[in-house]
């Protein structure tokens, strides 16, 4: 939306803006960015995670210690390299210069450019009332800049050109088509355009239930071990040696952690054999199995048939290659395929609404039940006690024997609805 936005601005304002080098790197970058970006965090999330049977405690001091800098530099290379990727060609054609070190440059450079901004904002306001700091605070923005001219300087000064030889190309300049580049800019320009009018907008009216650094809002009983916060997510991992659940209960603020109707959407991503799951319309309890409310399987690839997204023994979906019972007279749906799987973050939503649950993995809806009577507090088939209101709940399950159970919950978010 702010790209469209920005973009009519600009040419309704001036609309041969589409013919300048300037606003043709813009858009040119933020496409590549929008393109490349999604995939190579994917693929640097892939390259950093440890291994996902190895417990916590057995990592090693130097992959614990490290997975910071490791998020740090993952984070900023695919984000760097997708913005030189974008600028590369126009960059070769308008200026003749290539850098293929800008991207390994900026995991120095971006840092350093927050603590000259830093330093100098310091400057500014210390300097009438404490001269010597402001000299010290605006000497070392200048030091810092020294340090970015090492590696940014060559791009802009020839003297230094012959000495960087290895940190940039040169393009040798031949007649520019004058039609090319405008009819390009003006084609890209557009699919920009279409391909931020094709971005995801902003799920509107989700409040988080999370914020990713502690657990705050959230109460767990027995086994509390079992559920920690690490790198911006729940972690429930359960060792080979537990043999009795733990439940990690919302009790924060929002709604005054009580929900009648309401759309619930996890980020989730399950290791092999992990066995866990959502509750919803429960109350908070010490210890055992939640006697109140509805559980929603999270499991795709643990022994127990009942997969990812089951309303647990009362409607249930399957894809194998553990199949139900042939004694089995819970309501089943078998699918040909996994729709999700495990090693890949998906997002599974329930969605209730005077009695209706519906429930979505990556926002393919997988089925809609009717529970009856549900305004009032009653037993269910499966024994627990079904309540008209209450808070939700994430499961850590006892792992299969010689294994371990391990699932990762992050942007954990609701939207109240009306009752």
């Amino acid at each position: 939306m702010a790209v469209r936005v920005l973009t009519i601005m600009t040419l309704t304002w001036e609309p041969s803006q589409v013919f300048q080098a300037g606003f043709q790197l813009s858009f040119l970058v933020v496409l590549c960015i929008l393109l490349l970006l999604p995939p190579l965090r994917r693929w640097a999330e892939r390259l950093t995670a440890p291994d996902p049977m190895l417990p916590e405690a057995l990592l090693p001091r130097w992959r614990r210690l490290g997975r910071g800098p490791a998020r740090y530099v993952g984070g900023l290379l695919p984000t760097s390299f997708a913005a030189w990727a974008g600028s590369l060609p126009l960059a070769a054609y308008y200026f003749h210069i290539v850098t293929p070190v800008s991207t390994q440059a900026s995991v120095v450079a971006a840092p350093l450019c927050g603590v000259v901004l830093m330093s100098n904002l310091a400057c500014l306001l210390v300097a009438g009332w404490f001269p010597a700091a402001a000299e010290c605070f605006n000497h070392a923005g200048w030091f810092l800049m020294v340090g970015l001219n090492g590696l940014t300087f060559p791009s802009v000064c020839p003297e230094w050109r012959q000495s960087m030889s290895t940190t940039m190309s040169f393009v040798l300049q031949k007649p520019r088509n004058t039609k090319f580049f405008p009819t390009a800019a003006l084609g890209l320009l557009l699919a920009t355009g279409l391909w931020a009018a094709e971005t995801p907008q902003p799920e509107t009216g989700f409040v988080s239930l999370f914020d990713g650094n502690t657990l705050d809002g959230w109460k767990v009983g027995q086994n509390a071990g079992v559920f920690q916060v690490r790198d911006g997510m729940i972690v429930m991992e359960c060792p080979a040696t537990t043999r009795s659940p733990a439940h990690l209960f919302y009790v924060g603020s929002v709604n005054s952690h009580s929900f009648k109707n309401f759309d619930l959407r996890v980020d989730v991503l399950t290791f092999p054999c992990a066995n866990s799951g959502i509750y919803f319309h429960t109350d908070y309890q010490e210890s055992g199995w939640p006697r109140l409310g509805l559980e929603c399987q999270v499991d795709n690839s643990h022994v127990d048939w009942r997969r990812t997204g089951s309303l647990y023994g009362i409607r249930n979906i399957s894809w194998g290659p553990e199949a139900p019972p042939a004694s089995n007279k819970e309501t089943t749906t078998i699918l040909p395929k996994p729709p999700v799987k495990d090693n890949v973050w998906y997002t599974q939503e329930v969605l209730y609404q005077n009695g209706s649950v519906t429930v979505k993995l990556d926002g393919q809806t997988m089925f809609e039940y009717k529970i009856a009577d549900a305004d009032v507090q009653h037993k269910l088939s499966t024994g627990v006690t079904w309540l008209p209101r209450g808070t939700f709940a994430l499961q850590g399950h006892p792992p299969m024997p010689g294994r371990i159970s391990k699932a990762c919950f992050r942007n954990i978010r609701v939207k109240v609805l009306p009752d």
